[in-house]
């Protein structure tokens, strides 16, 4: 029987990076389209939405 591979011990870190660089990515997604929806309203809309 072999034993499982394992992984170095710097690979947490490594991984810790990449989740926190794809949620940032994520977020400045998800901001970049509330932006655009904000732009897109009629002034009545705004106005609903309570928005000052």
């Amino acid at each position: 029987m072999s034993e499982p591979a394992r992984l170095p011990a710097d690979a947490g870190r490594g991984l810790g990076h990449l989740v926190v660089t794809v949620l940032d990515i994520l977020r400045e997604v998800l901001e970049r389209q509330a932006l655009r929806r904000l732009d897109s309203l009629t002034p009545a809309q705004v106005k609903t939405s309570g928005r000052p």
